[in-house]
């Protein structure tokens, strides 16, 4: 079974693209960004989900780097239309 949830490979700015269920739901800066996305694209329990499981949630990254590298990633405020977003997010609107 692939996984739900799919974190790409940090960009040169430590930006890293977040897709759920086949649809972009944001640009995180943080473990904590990825969960506010999931909880605003309806996921009750957001801030409890395992980031770590393969079966559900599957992670670029460069060789070497591991998911505890997206905590200390520096943190950038951008503004966009939407929701509001955790401190330092993008949320990404598809067109």
């Amino acid at each position: 079974m692939a996984a739900k949830l799919i974190i790409h490979s940090p960009d040169q700015q430590g930006r890293r693209r977040v897709r759920y269920d086949g649809v972009a739901i944001g640009v995180a800066h943080r473990p904590a960004d990825v969960r506010a996305f999931l909880a605003a694209a309806g996921m009750e329990n957001a801030e409890d989900v395992d980031l770590t499981d393969p079966d559900f949630a599957e992670w670029g990254r460069p060789r070497g780097v591991g998911t505890a590298s997206l905590a200390c990633l520096p943190v950038q405020v951008e503004t966009s239309r939407g929701p509001p977003h955790p401190a330092g997010a993008e949320r990404v609107i598809p067109r």
